[in-house]
């Protein structure tokens, strides 16, 4: 109708960037909240491991990074001050979290814990739990137990490399994909 209409040319929209900074650990800032309205974390093996693989796919044989790695977008709408509600793009952040915090959490690793939180609004516990991958938690939620198999495909994905991999992933993740 005409009045839906005009209603819908009112709206307004902004960009909100989350800020980048210079380490994998804190790459991106904030809280980012999943309303109850969207879907779960439901990456399987394949989309896991073709992100980890899409991003590596920048190396030549040499392992040197012959370009930049571009994640599609993630939406967000700012609530507050470095708090934002995750519109799309869970699945991508989600994943790159527990490939940070694999990274961090890695004796190779040496980096900061992710400077980003997500929580789901439906999932008590969710933030805590993207922390710990507590495997007595993992069937609490659905989320969890997705959560739990991505961080297992992950930690398998980097044992399946060479031990270089893990300092890769982190320099990629640092200056080579945006």
């Amino acid at each position: 109708t005409l009045n839906s209409q005009r209603s819908v040319e009112n709206i307004t929209t902004k960009t909100v960037m989350p800020k980048k900074s210079a380490t994998p650990g804190e790459g991106i800032v904030g809280s980012f909240v999943v309303k109850g309205y969207q879907r779960g974390y439901r990456w399987s093996d394949v989309e896991v491991v073709r992100l980890l693989d899409d991003v590596t796919g920048i190396l030549d044989a040499e392992g040197n990074a012959s370009g930049t790695y571009w994640l599609q977008p993630i939406v967000v709408k700012k609530m507050a001050d470095d708090v934002f509600e995750l519109i799309d793009g869970q699945q991508r952040l989600t994943t790159l979290y527990l490939i940070i915090n694999y990274i961090h959490k890695h004796p190779a690793g040496s980096t900061p814990s992710p400077a980003f939180r997500i929580s789901y609004e439906t999932r008590p516990g969710s933030e805590e739990y993207l922390d710990t991958l507590d495997p007595e938690r993992k069937d609490e939620y659905i989320d969890f137990w997705f959560i739990h198999r991505a961080a297992e495909t992950i930690r398998n994905w980097f044992e399946s490399k060479e031990s270089e991999m893990l300092l890769e992933m982190k320099r990629l993740l640092t200056k080579n994909v945006k």
